[in-house]
Order: C-alpha cells, then sequence, then structure tokens
C-alpha cells in the first residue's frame, strides 16, 4: 500500500477573497486557491492545518465547485511533486444572465453557506 507524504499545506485565501476574485476577474485570469494535497487538507483527521484555517479551506473549496456548476470557472491542478498540487481557479467569460447580479449570487447561495459576513473571513488577514 502507498502512503501518501504529505506536505505542510497553508490557507492561501478566504472564501470572501475568493469570491471577490470572481467577481472582479477578466476572462483568462488566474488564481492559485490551494497549494497542497486538497482532498486531504480538507479532512479533520488528515489535516495538519490549524482548525479555522481548515474550516475556510472548505468553504473555498466548496465555493471553487459552485463556481465551476455555474460556469464561472475552470478548474485545474498544477503537479508541484509528490502528493503537492497547485489548485488553479481561471476566470470564464460570465454567462449573461449573472453579469449584473454576480455578487449577490454569491452572497445568497444557500448550498455551500452563503457569505453571511465576508468581512469576518477578512479580517483574520489584514493584520
Amino acid at each position: 500500500m502507498n502512503k501518501i507524504s504529505h506536505k505542510s499545506a497553508q490557507l492561501l485565501l478566504t472564501e470572501a477573497q475568493f469570491c471577490a476574485w470572481i467577481g472582479q476577474s477578466a476572462p483568462g485570469a488566474t488564481i492559485q486557491y490551494h497549494c497542497g494535497f486538497l482532498a486531504i487538507d480538507m479532512v479533520r483527521a488528515s489535516s495538519n492545518l490549524p482548525e479555522t484555517d481548515r474550516k475556510e479551506l472548505v468553504r473555498v473549496g466548496r465555493r471553487a465547485w459552485w463556481a465551476f456548476d455555474q460556469g464561472l470557472v475552470h478548474l485545474v491542478q498544477r503537479r508541484l511533486g509528490t502528493d503537492r498540487f497547485a489548485y488553479l481557479a481561471i476566470a470564464r467569460a460570465r454567462p449573461k444572465k449573472m453579469q449584473a447580479s454576480l455578487l449577490r449570487v454569491l452572497a445568497q447561495h444557500e448550498e455551500t453557506g452563503g457569505l453571511a459576513n465576508p468581512n469576518n473571513s477578512l479580517r483574520r488577514f489584514r493584520s
């Protein structure tokens, strides 16, 4: 059985920052939303992230998948080494139905919990 040799991961951005990027990015723009092994880093039992960062990573990962489902981004991975990947979102042209109300749609999305107060997520990164 192969053992995954997982290296240290760190939170790169919050859900609020990711949503802000989606709202203002031009088609073709790219952002790295995680570096590590996402499937491992999101799980409490296997993640080496502090619990608050792990929970925020779960929100970022779910929001990235939601944005993909909505046709807002392409999601790709770049292999950096053994069990280490860069997770990238590439902005797509916005569907016409979302051009006028993208921020409202992101903020009110119920399936992933929405952004009740995006400033709560950003506060940690401003100090």
